[in-house]
């Protein structure tokens, strides 16, 4: 589960754009599945690091099982 960008404005505006769910706010504690990131989105982390940690320009891309204006299988966690 990745946190989405809010101090980086001009990121989190493409964020929104990809996800495109309507009226969603993100806050500081929303989150976002990685399932929505491909493999190469991820730094990579030799010695097996468990933690995944998102390469600094990575938008969510990955949207299974619908066209690009749905947001039906998007998994977002607002704490």
């Amino acid at each position: 589960i990745s946190r989405f960008p809010i101090n980086d404005g001009i990121r989190l505006e493409k964020w929104m754009l990809a996800i495109n769910r309507q009226g969603f706010i993100p806050k500081k504690s929303s989150r976002i599945c990685n399932i929505h990131f491909l493999k190469t989105d991820f730094v990579d982390s030799p010695g097996g690091s468990y933690k995944l940690k998102l390469k600094p320009n990575t938008v969510p891309s990955v949207f299974p099982g619908r066209p690009v204006a749905s947001s039906k299988s998007l998994i977002i966690i607002n704490i």
